[in-house]
């Protein structure tokens, strides 16, 4: 999958979008990071998948569930408009709750 950000119009806004949420959550960004398109991890015992331009878990209970974007700083951060974006801090995700992830090409 190509990379893009959700009602971005071209892959330079997407960039740049991305670059604005990565520096409002606190991830550093270098031109060798992979853009992460999905991950899978536990939470409280249920799997979950969070993959960008789907909606995040209903488990959440998000007006706007849209997976915008997935970081990865000290922890996995999944941006939604209201969590990551415009406001609010991002869902959180350890490492060692990871169970798989899958890279934009």
């Amino acid at each position: 999958m190509k990379f893009f950000v959700p009602f971005a119009n071209d892959e330079e806004q997407s960039e740049s979008v991305y670059a604005d949420i990565a520096q409002f959550v606190g991830v550093s960004l270098h031109d060798t990071d992979k853009r992460i398109y999905s991950i899978a991890y536990n939470h409280n015992g249920k799997k979950m998948i969070a993959e960008v331009g789907k909606e995040c878990d209903s488990y959440y209970q998000e007006e706007f569930p849209l997976v915008i974007a997935i970081l990865k700083g000290n922890l996995y951060k999944i941006c939604l408009r209201d969590r990551g974006v415009m406001r609010g801090g991002p869902i959180l995700v350890s490492s060692d709750k990871i169970i798989g992830i899958s890279f934009f090409d």
